[in-house]
Parts: structure tokens; sequence; C-alpha cells
């Protein structure tokens, strides 16, 4: 699955192109709306198809809208920090990054391959 995005202005095709073979999910999120751009087959069907994915998608959704809180908690926490912008779970196979653009914010599962920092740089490259 495919899709422009519509909170966010940045080609979809630079992420494939850019992030290789590993680029998972692509979604992008507000406090009122997930919504996918990119899915990759790999990911369907791992899940067992489209119906499994959306209801795990729901599941995603509801996570990803707790880093909309979190972000300002963390600004109250340490507040000489600033605004938070990204979050980074790096787990055994997978980066899973969430980077915001004031009440919006970007979703991006991708294999975990080279360094960290370098595939958050390219992301914040593409998405600018």
């Amino acid at each position: 699955m495919l899709r422009d995005p519509s909170l966010h202005d940045f080609e979809v095709k630079r992420f494939l192109h850019d992030l290789r073979s590993g680029l998972q999910i692509v979604s992008e999120y507000n406090a009122d709306t997930y919504r996918d751009i990119y899915v990759s087959d790999d990911i369907i069907d791992e899940v067992g198809g489209e119906d499994e994915y959306e209801s795990q998608r729901e599941r995603i959704d509801d996570f990803l809208r707790m880093d909309l809180v979190d972000r300002h908690a963390y600004e109250e926490i340490v507040p000489r920090a600033g605004p938070s912008e990204l979050f980074v779970t790096r787990a055994a196979n997978v980066l899973l990054i969430r980077l915001f653009s004031g009440d919006e914010a970007l979703f991006v599962s991708i294999e975990r391959s080279g360094a960290v920092g370098e595939t958050i740089d390219t992301i914040e490259r593409i998405t600018k």
C-alpha cells in the first residue's frame, strides 16, 4: 500500500528509495487521525493479511497517540530540554521512529540495519 501523505508534505517514494528495502510502515498521525502512508507487503503477509493488519493497526494507533501526551510530559519534567522532536525505540530487529512536527507526527518502522543516527538523518532530510 502506498499513498500520499495528507498531514505532511513529502514524497513517499523518496522513503522507498532512500531507506531501501528495510522500510516496513510509514504512517502519519495527530490527536484525531492515524493514516498509513506506506505498508510493505511483507508486513501485511506477516500478520496474516489485510484484515489482521487492520486489527493490529488499531493497537498501533492507540500506542502512538500516547506519544503526543508523553512528549509534552517530558518537556514539563525537564523544561530546559525543550520540546521533544522524536522518539526512537530500538528493538532487536526493528527501529520504531516517531518524528513530531507541531501537533502532528510521523511513524516509521524500519528493519534494524545501520546506524540509528543515519536513519533519523535520512528521515529528517526527506520530510523537511
